[in-house]
């Protein structure tokens, strides 16, 4: 992937970028190991107060078997990939819940050799 997306982890079926245009920054989460879980679930929760006040727009890309950065949608709206979300950190259901409801989520079909699709639906905790 193109820097600095390129710090794709190979364990991972999907990485979600948090960014922060005003201090230049970003990071990722994913499902591949327990800081990776933990950083989906932190930022995954603090974007989702922030969306409460104001949109954060989500832009949806995947990368492909063909080693392609293929763009998928936008949406001003925060769309989360939920596996992982609320893994190692420690956050009640009832907060989880509270903080993912009228966000979006993301999932794909398909194998991640052969992704049959993406689909976005608004979370149900």
């Amino acid at each position: 992937m193109p820097a600095p997306l390129s710090l794709w982890n190979s364990r991972n079926s999907y990485q979600q970028y948090f960014i922060f245009p005003a201090k230049k920054a970003f990071c990722y989460g994913g499902g591949a190991g327990s800081g990776l879980r933990e950083i989906q679930s932190r930022f995954g929760f603090a974007f989702a107060l922030v969306d409460r006040k104001r949109p954060v727009e989500t832009i949806i890309f995947v990368y492909d078997k063909d080693n392609e950065l293929r763009y998928v949608d936008t949406r001003n709206q925060l769309c989360l990939v939920p596996y992982d979300m609320g893994s190692n950190y420690d956050l009640s259901f009832p907060e989880r819940k509270s903080l993912l409801n009228g966000r979006c989520s993301i999932a794909r079909s398909g194998d991640i050799e052969q992704i049959s699709g993406i689909t976005v639906s608004m979370y149900e905790a």
